[in-house]
């Protein structure tokens, strides 16, 4: 299933297909060892990378049980800043998101502002109603994100990512018939 009516527009932002012309933006925040520990992927060396953004430039979304990434990127000059990961439950009632953003573009709302364009795109063109999320406790910022743009905080559990014990925020936002986002108080 492609439905791809990409670029999505902010105000400052777009969301887009990756390309390989991303190459080194992506690996300015990839290789980054702050954002990458707290972060589901671990650093890759160019040519994998390469072959990963070859791979999501054509990529079908929204099929059930893979994640793709859509780039995060400047509106003016489209120069990339992030990357959003989107996967649809094998059900197709949820999809779970995450995100990484350049360092040099943190604390600028960008962050904000990708994940509420991401949400109204998974909810308009997929047949999920649920969104979920998982921060790391230690990324302050990121959880934050989650919650300026509707997501409820359900818990925080204890596990092991990376080799370490460490907890992590679980985050949903239900999407109710009307067309309105609502928080939820259920733990499922």
């Amino acid at each position: 299933m492609d439905i791809t009516p990409l670029p999505l527009y902010s105000e400052r932002l777009n969301l887009r297909r990756l390309s390989p012309r991303d190459l080194a933006e992506f690996q300015a925040y990839r290789t980054d060892p702050e954002i990458a520990r707290l972060q589901g992927w671990s650093m890759q060396s160019d040519e994998v990378s390469l072959a990963f953004l070859k791979e999501m430039s054509q990529a079908d979304f929204f099929v059930p049980g893979q994640w793709f990434q859509l780039g995060v990127a400047l509106r003016g000059s489209d120069q990339l800043i992030g990357d959003i990961g989107v996967c649809v439950q094998e059900d197709e009632q949820a999809a779970e998101i995450g995100f990484s953003i350049h360092g040099a573009h943190h604390s600028k709302g960008y962050g904000t502002e990708a994940v509420g364009l991401a949400i109204g795109y998974i909810f308009g063109a997929s047949q999920a109603s649920r969104i979920i999320a998982y921060a790391d406790v230690r990324n302050i910022a990121s959880w934050r994100v989650l919650e300026k743009v509707g997501m409820h905080r359900l818990g925080t559990r204890t596990c092991e990512y990376k080799g370490e014990v460490c907890d992590e925020h679980m985050y949903e936002l239900i999407h109710s018939p009307g067309g309105r986002c609502v928080m939820s108080t259920c733990t499922s």
